[in-house]
């Protein structure tokens, strides 16, 4: 398995990291990708070790007062990203519209001269993201924690994003976000626990953590009337792929 988007540079981890990451491994989680929030959180999870992306979220962008080309140039110039992101639109957030889409399109101009992913956070505003998008496409990334119907996926999917499910899909009342994870291709699935939010249904724990991808997994796997071992075997697959990490020798 590969927890393909996982805050494990955040502070929530500072007193146990190492148990963490030997719960996971335990746990057969063989991977895992640090998202960038802001560019003090992508220079922590570099110096931790993890591979890391670049990117400001929506909601760092409160704090954030760079202009758009500042902060693409900041994306551009790190040298050991593995993608850009995350990046996006958010509706519940307190940044005017305008500055949210200028900075997202910023976010997509370095990712596409890097030749990098995107990883993309999209809450409330799929239309205008998607359209946004699609004047970029063809595209190579993922749309993070996805929530949304089956014909939102498909339109991602139509660009060429993979998409990622979380601790949502364990939830029998999240029916737009199962359905969705019943339509994704095998080979543009990933799965992710975005730690340290937001735990899967029976975690019974209120940090989240990549040991607890497993229940996300297992829960994938009942909906799409598949094992879960190759469903951890197939989107741990797409993760490296897609952010072009080797994979460990078993054992």
């Amino acid at each position: 398995m590969f927890d393909a988007h996982a805050h494990l540079d955040f502070p929530e981890f500072d007193a146990d990291r190492d148990a963490v990451l030997e719960r996971a491994q335990a746990r057969g989680v063989r991977g895992v990708v640090v998202p960038g929030v802001d560019e003090a959180s992508w220079e922590r999870a570099r110096r931790l070790g993890f591979p890391y992306c670049v990117g400001v979220h929506p909601q760092w962008l409160q704090e954030d007062e760079r202009d758009p080309a500042a902060i693409e140039a900041a994306l551009r110039a790190d040298p050991g990203a593995v993608g850009v992101g995350e990046t996006g639109l958010d509706a519940r957030v307190d940044v005017p519209a305008e500055r949210q889409r200028a900075v997202f399109e910023a976010h997509l101009r370095a990712a596409a001269a890097r030749s990098l992913p995107v990883v993309l956070h999209v809450v409330g505003r799929h239309g205008a993201a998607l359209a946004i998008l699609e004047r970029h496409a063809p595209l190579r990334g993922m749309v993070h924690g996805f929530s949304g119907a089956p014909e939102v996926a498909r339109r991602y999917l139509a660009l060429g994003l993979h998409l990622s499910f979380g601790g949502l899909v364990t939830r029998p009342r999240a029916l737009k976000a199962r359905a969705a994870a019943t339509a994704v291709p095998l080979e543009r699935l990933l799965v992710e626990t975005d730690s340290p939010s937001a735990p899967p249904d029976g975690a019974f724990a209120e940090r989240n953590e990549p040991s607890l991808l497993p229940l996300v997994v297992e829960a994938l796997a009942a909906l799409r009337g598949e094992t879960s071992e190759l469903v951890g075997e197939r989107t741990e697959a797409n993760a490296r792929a897609l952010f072009g990490l080797v994979a460990r020798a078993r054992g």
